[in-house]
């Protein structure tokens, strides 16, 4: 069984991302080629494109704005060792994915959105996020 949360890292595809991370010479560009949406379809966007933004858009925050206490420790240990990487001009294109990853039609969206439970909480969690971001 896989692990599964309203946390972004309690996903095992975020934390295989995480490790994919790990392995990058040039995390900034990781993260770039994680938010380049331009050859997904507008109308369907796949679980694993979905997965890059969040994860990417969850550390381009945690750069800029400090690490949430949900993150887990070796997520905060990696932003505290690369708290000096360049990635304000990111942003919007952080900003565009996750909006992208709200709509219908993104497959990370439509699965949360079966759940009645926690899909507020997971699209609130996203929000925040979002704003967060904006707020740059």
């Amino acid at each position: 069984m896989g692990t599964f949360g309203i946390h972004t890292f309690e996903d095992d595809h975020c934390l295989d991302w995480f490790s994919d991370l790990l392995d990058v010479d040039r995390p900034t560009t990781f993260f770039k080629e994680c938010l380049d949406l331009s050859d997904i379809d507008e109308d369907e966007m796949e679980y694993m494109p979905c997965t890059g933004v969040l994860c990417a858009a969850v550390m381009i925050d945690g750069l800029l704005n400090g690490p949430t206490d949900d993150l887990p420790e070796d997520v905060r240990d990696w932003l505290q060792q690369n708290k000096k990487l360049k990635v304000a001009k990111l942003v919007p294109d952080a900003v565009s994915g996750l909006d992208r990853l709200l709509q219908d039609g993104s497959e990370m969206h439509d699965l949360w959105k079966e759940n009645k439970k926690l899909y507020p909480k997971w699209k609130k969690r996203i929000l925040d996020l979002k704003n967060r971001l904006e707020s740059q």
